[in-house]
């Protein structure tokens, strides 16, 4: 019989831990982040209409209906107009009741050099929009 000292100076062997096994389909390892079809719906209440938000990503009604229908999903570029637009308007509302916000981004702004921040943002020019959001909020004036 083994001594109790010369037991605990035995490395111990450790039992080897099984690793669950993962089944992954390959749609599931692609990476997007997509807007939710209720953020997009809600964009479109932000707007005014589903038409005002097509004009806005230069897309058909259509399309818009597919995505807030959840049929279909933005393509990229399309994705990141949306990321950015629901941006704008997140920080609009934090300055304006909704409907003022809308009538701010549809006005004639001094800020923008007497453009529609719609305008700009359908051009993708986001960051001078929301230099001119951070002046409103500021108080600057033109």
């Amino acid at each position: 019989m083994k001594s109790s000292t010369a037991v605990r100076n035995q490395p111990r062997k450790r039992k080897r831990l099984q690793r669950p096994k993962f089944h992954v389909r390959k749609s599931e390892t692609k990476s997007t982040v997509s807007p939710v079809p209720a953020e997009i719906d809600s964009l479109k209440t932000s707007l005014g209409s589903q038409s005002n938000l097509a004009d806005l990503l230069g897309v058909d009604r259509s399309s818009v209906t597919r995505w807030v229908k959840g049929e279909d999903l933005p393509d990229p570029e399309n994705e990141e107009k949306i990321i950015a637009l629901r941006y704008v308007i997140s920080r609009l509302t934090r300055i304006f009741k909704e409907e003022v916000a809308a009538s701010w981004l549809q006005g004639i702004n001094a800020l923008l050099g007497n453009q529609r921040p719609i305008d700009l943002l359908r051009n993708g020019r986001v960051t001078e929009v929301m230099a001119a959001i951070e002046q409103t909020e500021t108080g600057s004036y033109a």
